[in-house]
């Protein structure tokens, strides 16, 4: 008998020692013992929880339904459910008594008989209210670094913004210049000849507001309406119209072959126009700012094809003589550019894939040497689940 008295006191000693919370609870859960780290975390006298049931003290972060605590979580089963549904280790709770609020990492052991019968629990508190606090921390941190990269996004498109509008304004400026001329050379045009411009201009300006409208909605933090249904080819013919005049004088021969099975997608279509313009920005420029440019039978093609069911695929090809090798891997980089620096931001490429990759798609570059660059564009016919998308995904690389 003493020497069980002295084990039982050595027991006791231990138990108090120990820096985690330690409960005895018998076979129904009612708390017959509890060592002096758990009382601290409780706040509480051993008098004032002896006999009550664990979850009295106890409970699942989902079952924070009491005053002054957070209630901001879905129905959970209690935790000695959870002990009979065979879940021991590492639950995620709250030790709850009156005020007192802290978060733990709970593990029950089950102490049973020789018939295999439980009965005792011993429950091993872990105060975890410091990798709470750090974790709040992190998540207050990678709220502040999304909202830099948001707004450092909003800067990059302030750019793209102004490198957009562009376009249609220049449009514009030779649509009416074209006017003035015929003007000056008959001294009237004829409703056949203005009507047309006057629609261009029309359509032109609405496209500038709709630009506008966009940064807009990004800069609010808005994605209503952002998907819709899509046909590509209405999306490429709008594009051509705005570079069809320039490229004219350009002397560089537009060329769309339409494929007929192209089907509609899910996507954002000023966004996938955005892409386009950039494309073809950059063939453009490539005839004018090459310095082995040629002089005649210069081609910028557009064309599409389709996987069925998956995605579909725009490429846009020149042949102002290709990207040299060398640089091809640099060519997404932020603010990299083989042009003048005052003539080019060096952000369409980079913002082009930044457009494909954010519609689960994928944008790759080929190079025909001495004749041209091809950049091939790829989307998603509809948004998947991320399963699906993942799968789509591999295959489109495997496929190149």
């Amino acid at each position: 008998m003493e020497g069980r008295i002295k084990d039982y006191t050595t027991t006791v000693l231990i138990l108090e020692s120990i820096t985690d919370g330690v409960f005895i609870l018998n076979s129904d859960g009612r708390i017959e013992y509890a060592n002096k780290s758990s009382l601290d975390l409780l706040g509480a006298r051993f008098d004032e929880v002896k006999g009550k049931f664990i979850d009295e003290f106890l409970v699942d972060s989902t079952e924070l339904n009491r005053p002054g605590v957070s209630e901001d979580e879905e129905e959970c089963p209690s935790l000695l459910e959870k002990l009979r549904n065979g879940i021991f280790r590492n639950i995620e709770c709250y030790l709850v008594n009156k005020q007192n609020v802290t978060p733990v990492l709970v593990t029950f052991n089950p102490i049973k008989s020789k018939k295999g019968e439980v009965e005792y629990i011993i429950v091993i508190v872990n105060d975890i209210s410091d990798i709470k606090a750090m974790e709040k921390e992190l998540k207050k941190s990678q709220v502040i670094a999304v909202s830099r990269d948001r707004l450092r996004a909003l800067g990059e498109l302030t750019v793209g913004l102004i490198h957009q509008i562009s376009h249609p304004l220049n449009a514009m400026h030779l649509r009416l210049d074209m006017l003035k001329s015929r003007l000056k050379e008959k001294g009237k045009i004829s409703t056949d000849k203005l009507l047309p411009c006057i629609k261009d201009i029309d359509n032109m300006i609405n496209k500038m507001v709709n630009i506008i409208n966009s940064m807009r909605l990004f800069a609010q933090q808005t994605e209503d309406n952002v998907l819709e249904i899509v046909n590509i080819q209405e999306v490429i013919e709008n594009v051509v119209s705005m570079f069809m005049y320039e490229l004219k004088n350009l002397d560089i021969e537009l060329i769309v072959e339409h494929r007929k099975d192209i089907p509609y997608i899910l996507a954002n279509p000023l966004l996938i126009e955005q892409v386009l313009i950039n494309l073809v920005s950059n063939a453009r420029d490539a005839f004018i700012y090459n310095p082995k440019k040629r002089e005649r039978d210069r081609r910028i093609r557009i064309r599409t094809g389709v996987n069925p069911g998956k995605w579909v695929e725009i490429y846009v090809e020149d042949n102002a003589g290709g990207i040299d090798r060398s640089v091809l891997d640099r060519i997404w980089e932020p603010f990299f550019t083989t042009k003048e620096i005052d003539r080019n931001s060096g952000i369409g490429l980079t913002m082009c894939k930044n457009i494909v990759d954010s519609l689960g798609g994928n944008i790759k570059v080929g190079v025909r040497d001495g004749e041209g660059t091809i950049f091939k564009v790829i989307l998603p016919i509809e948004q998947k689940s991320e399963t699906q998308e993942l799968r789509n995904l591999i295959e489109i690389f495997h496929r190149g």
